[in-house]
């Protein structure tokens, strides 16, 4: 039996922003309801996708032989032959109406790999997966022909394929913004953070109920980064007023607390003025990281108690607080499940040349790589995953800090479980048992590069 996937809940690959956009030719418009997929070997799959356009009668024109494209009403029915061979397999569909073009890129995994493998939907938003890898959350943004926005909140099931509608959380801003991504949520998927603009600042439950993010008496706006595995701590930042504009915090049990942070910075000075963040933790929620907002020098907690490593190990290269050391940056996902390892960078701040770097926060030593790239994350047996160049990503790697080298994370997933996935990604989320990669992919297109979520179940 054919599986007919429908893309209100397709799990689809955005590829290019151009086919949520209106062309301007005249009053003209072709847009489809998305822009990318990734099929399975067996040819099974059927992905319909819905033309939206006012420049009269549409075509659907496939580049290769093995992609089929077929008119139903106002959709797309598109298929693929089955790929037989060990290669990924990519292609084209054009779309065209009047003088209007759309360009559908689809690719189909190769039959040595029938396991859980999907591409997401391009999200101006994060897409965020539980630690045991079970869940993953993520929002669509689909254009429709009144040219506003539908926003539809997902739940992933990775074991069984399912997917769940999300209860619409509550618009922000005065109904005019409606949140664009999932920051964090528990295993149990029982705690969920949803963002805005970047800004990880409402929560609620598997069950549409909303949630409260408390703040201490003198601070306001919080903003959740990332939680333990059972939701029962979260970090985070909250704001003060007359003070440095971030304060990291860490909420147990719902109730807020305020975590120790640099008051001054690396030139032994002048106060912190954008203040410090928690971006991360491990499983349990005992070990936490996070970086001081002007310097982006790297810092962590145990148990509550500031190791200033980035502090510690950096320089102040001029007066223009151009600071060599240990950064990082918006990542929540940098730390081992364990808390033992935490990847970031050395070098100056987020600029190029910067190498990648491994602390230890039981033994407070750190180490280094020798070329361009950045620490993603490390996975529960210590493998660590990262990227290179640190800016500008294009190429994910599985590196060897011991032997101070690196493996292309395509080849290693080869290696190691002969599975091709293609080129341009990379792995920023680990499940705690190592069975589930999660992270981003990059594609190129006629807007430049873009970027999609992506994951597989190894096991």
């Amino acid at each position: 039996m054919k599986r007919i996937i429908y893309i209100s809940i397709a799990l689809v690959a955005g590829l290019l922003l151009s086919s949520c956009n209106k062309d301007n030719a005249g009053s003209g418009y072709l847009n489809l309801s998305v822009n990318g997929y990734t099929f399975g070997w067996s040819g099974s799959d059927t992905l319909r996708v819905e033309v939206m356009t006012n420049a009269g009668e549409w075509t659907a024109e496939p580049d290769s032989p093995a992609i089929k494209a077929e008119k139903d009403g106002a959709e797309a029915i598109i298929t693929m032959q089955p790929n037989e061979t060990s290669e990924y397999v990519s292609g084209t569909v054009t779309f065209t109406a009047g003088g209007l073009t759309r360009e559908l890129y689809v690719d189909q995994m190769p039959k040595m790999y029938d396991g859980m493998f999907k591409d997401f939907p391009l999200t101006d938003g994060d897409i965020a997966m539980s630690r045991n890898g079970k869940y993953i959350g993520y929002i669509t943004q689909t254009l429709q022909s009144d040219d506003t926005y539908k926003y539809e909140s997902w739940l992933l099931d990775t074991e069984t394929g399912e997917v769940k509608v999300l209860e619409e959380p509550p618009y922000a801003g005065a109904g005019e913004t409606n949140y664009n991504g999932i920051r964090c949520l528990s295993d149990d998927a029982r705690f969920i953070v949803f963002q805005n603009d970047g800004e990880a600042v409402y929560a609620m439950t598997i069950d549409g109920e909303p949630y409260d993010i408390k703040v201490p008496d003198g601070y306001h706006s919080p903003g959740v980064e990332q939680m333990s595995a059972d939701g029962s701590v979260w970090v985070g930042y909250i704001k003060k007023e007359g003070g440095p504009l971030y304060v990291p915090c860490k909420w147990v049990d719902g109730e807020p607390e305020v975590l120790e942070y640099p008051e001054i910075l690396i030139d032994g000075v002048t106060p912190t003025y954008n203040g410090t963040m928690a971006r991360g933790c491990s499983d349990d929620g005992s070990v936490i990281y996070g970086s001081e907002w002007t310097s982006f020098l790297m810092l962590y907690w145990v148990d509550d108690e500031l190791v200033n490593i980035g502090y510690d190990n950096g320089e102040l290269i001029n007066e223009s607080d151009s600071v060599n050391g240990l950064h990082t940056e918006s990542q929540n996902t940098s730390m081992s499940p364990d808390g033992r390892y935490v990847g970031c960078k050395y070098g100056l701040g987020s600029m190029s040349g910067a190498v990648p770097a491994l602390i230890d926060t039981q033994t407070g030593r750190y180490y280094t790589m020798d070329f361009d790239g950045t620490v993603l994350t490390i996975g529960p047996d210590g493998t660590v995953f990262g990227a290179s160049p640190s800016f500008g990503v294009s190429q994910g790697l599985v590196l060897d800090f011991e032997n101070n080298t690196s493996v292309a994370l395509e080849d290693w997933l080869y290696q190691e479980y002969g599975v091709n996935i293609g080129s341009g990604r990379m792995v920023n989320k680990v499940s705690t048992d190592g069975n589930v990669l999660f992270g981003y992919r990059i594609s190129a297109g006629a807007m430049g590069a873009s970027y999609s979520y992506w994951f597989i179940r190894l096991k």
